[in-house]
Parts: structure tokens; sequence; C-alpha cells
């Protein structure tokens, strides 16, 4: 179920329209779906994110655009919560900065060390946000899926159809006034 979505973009951000941008996922456990919608929750999980990439340390680099929890009704703590995040270098940058990017989140996908360190700096950025406790136990398991690379061409097309689907809805609610009939 979708917990949150960033409003959609109309126009793509320079850097995004020059080299794309890299989009993955961060799953976790045992954080409330809740605490999830949060800014706090958002801004914790881009910071981490954010430390981990290279050449994403730009303010604004890393962003989440959408929170989603599993549809498990079991117990609260075992519920997965999943933040999409996409990813930009800075205008500017040589192409390889996104490939350097993209092959850290293959990195962070593929468990071992890498997501271990990974977790322990988003447990502190949530704890820093006073959205975990102290104990770090509470963050559960966590996951990072492959990212996926969102060429400049899809990312126009995306916000061209963005664009239209609000001309739309907006014709449709003057309609249903009696205005515009």
């Amino acid at each position: 179920q979708v917990l949150w979505v960033v409003e959609p973009e109309t126009s793509a951000s320079a850097s995004g329209s020059q080299h794309g941008r890299v989009r993955s996922a961060v799953w976790i456990s045992g954080l409330a779906p809740g605490a999830a919608t949060l800014p706090a929750a958002r801004a914790a999980v881009e910071q981490a994110v954010a430390a981990e990439l290279p050449g994403a340390a730009e303010k604004g680099s890393v962003r989440v655009t959408r929170v989603s929890a599993s549809s498990s009704q079991e117990r609260e703590a075992l519920r997965l919560v999943k933040f999409e995040v996409d990813v930009e270098v800075p205008t500017g940058a040589p192409l390889l900065a996104l490939d350097r990017v993209e092959a850290r989140l293959i990195l962070l996908a593929s468990g071992g060390h890498a997501l271990s360190v990974f977790q322990v700096s988003l447990a502190n950025e949530l704890r820093n946000a006073q959205l975990l406790a102290q104990s770090s136990a509470e963050l559960g398991q966590m996951q990072v899926t492959a990212p996926h690379h969102l060429s400049p061409k899809m990312l126009l097309a995306a916000s061209a159809q963005a664009s239209e689907s609000e001309d739309n809805s907006g014709d449709r609610r003057l309609r249903g006034n009696g205005v515009g009939a």
C-alpha cells in the first residue's frame, strides 16, 4: 500500500536532463509505517543513501520519491516499509559518475559487509531524527534493490505524461463543477 508519493515533477532537473537518474529502493522492517511517512524519516533515508554514494553528496541529489508498506497485517514490527529513491549526479559531472552511483547501489543490493555498514548508518540517521530507539535491534532487516537507470528521454516522457494528466484532471474538475461544459 502506498503511504506517501512525491508530487510529480513537471520538468526534469538540469542534472536529470543531462544524465538521467538511478532509481533504487530500500526495504526496512521494524519501522512503523506512520513514522516512515514523516519528512524526518525520508530525510534520514536520503542522508544515509547519499553518504554511501560517490558524487551524491550535493544537497538534493538523493530524493525519496515514494514510501509504501507491505500489506502484511501480522505484527507491525514484521511489516516492511519501502523507500523508493532517485539519485542524480551534479550538473557538469561526467557520465561515469552516474555509473559509479549505480555500481555502489548494486554492491549494496548484493548484501554483505557494504549493506551492514549502510544499515548502521541508516539506523544512526533514524535515531538522530528520533524515529528509532537507542537499541540497534529495532531496525530489523534491510534490503536494497538493484538500481535501474532512468535515461533523460524516459524522464522527459514521464514529465510530459504527468503534465498531461494534471491538465486532464483540471478539465474534469471544471466540468464536474458545471464550468466549461
